[in-house]
């Protein structure tokens, strides 16, 4: 259709098409206040040179032996230690929100002298104060372990395939955690492993694509849990908007005292079901190990209730049978005979 649409305005490319202002009409709507007393003749007027070619401006340079800048590059020779070193290793460190990607570049690192199993749990750990920046944890492998008191922004835990993030509230915090957000946005996007305990809200689609980590959180925003493959979610509060949306794998235990997650769950892919017996057991087992490490007021509370607590709690998983949405494509005749069906 692109390729049509430009065969009609003259050209065959996307390229010869840039700077082609003379092809742009402005439609005054005389009803629209804001936009009736522009004037865009700066933008549509036409440039008396050769049209527009896009190309790259500069070469992105970066080679390992480069001077360090980032956090991570700042605890490079502490964190790299000889083989012969003693394990484990514990480093503390406060943080600001311009400290970004904390424990990438080393995840990276191990990943190349130990290959994908990275090492033993807690071999490295980290424990942080402060606010961190984005990405705290992306990429992170076995064997690190990061524990944050304070905050972090969007995309933590981005594309984890092991280890731990773990973080708390600052010990003299006068909030709520419960009812506080304490990470931001698109939290374990795209994980693939490794745990996940956050004393706190998280904000907009946490877990989405998750596909193997664990994670326990005191609330979630809008969009939580969307295209998850694997892995399980728990949310001990409230929950927003599209929950679970296009989920095809994994599992989310919700908290659901006030019974909302019939309304704010997207059930297209999934269905919502009480808990046996064996998956309560599994599920606390998770908030103990959350409230231990994390020392959450609002766990313990679950906790001490658990009789009545553990009735409230809904599991959210995939359809079983075919979700009526999605047509079953049916092979062509000359595909099924090479495919041998």
């Amino acid at each position: 259709e692109c390729r049509r649409l430009l065969a009609q305005l003259g050209y065959a490319t996307m390229d010869q098409l840039m700077g082609q202002t003379h092809l742009l009409e402005f439609q005054k709507d005389k009803s629209n206040k804001k936009t009736f007393g522009l004037d865009l003749s700066p933008v549509f007027a036409v440039e008396q040179k050769p049209a527009f070619v896009a190309e790259k401006t500069t070469t992105q340079k970066y080679a390992v032996n480069q001077p360090l800048t980032s956090f991570d590059d700042s605890l490079l020779d502490q964190v790299l230690y000889p083989k012969s070193a003693n394990l484990p290793r514990n480093f503390e460190f406060e943080v600001c929100n311009t400290d970004r990607n904390i424990g990438t570049r080393i995840s990276g690192f191990i990943a190349t002298r130990h290959g994908k199993t990275g090492l033993p749990s807690d071999s490295i750990q980290l424990n942080i104060t402060g606010t961190a920046g984005q990405s705290l944890g992306a990429f992170l492998c076995s064997g690190i372990t990061i524990r944050l008191s304070g905050e972090a922004n969007d995309y933590v835990g981005k594309g984890m395939s092991g280890g731990e993030i773990i973080i708390r509230p600052l010990d003299n915090a006068k909030f709520e955690s419960s009812q506080n957000v304490i990470a931001g946005n698109t939290v374990l996007y795209g994980a693939t492993g490794g745990k996940f305990f956050a004393s706190g809200i998280v904000a907009e689609r946490f877990c989405i694509r998750n596909s193997g980590a664990i994670a326990v959180v005191e609330g979630c925003g809008d969009h939580s849990c969307e295209y998850m493959t694997k892995g399980t979610a728990v949310i001990l509060g409230s929950i927003g908007n599209n929950f679970a949306a296009g989920m095809t794998g994994g599992e989310a235990f919700v908290l659901d005292p006030d019974s909302v997650l019939d309304r704010l769950c997207n059930q297209q892919t999934v269905e919502i079901v009480s808990l046996n017996h064996d998956e309560i057991f599994r599920l606390k087992e998770l908030i103990v190990e959350f409230q231990t490490k994390t020392d959450s007021r609002c766990a313990k509370a679950i906790l001490e209730d658990w009789s009545e607590c553990s009735k409230q709690f809904r599991k959210v998983s995939p359809l079983t049978g075919e979700p009526n949405s999605v047509r079953r494509v049916i092979p062509r005749s000359s595909d099924r005979q090479r495919l041998g069906i």
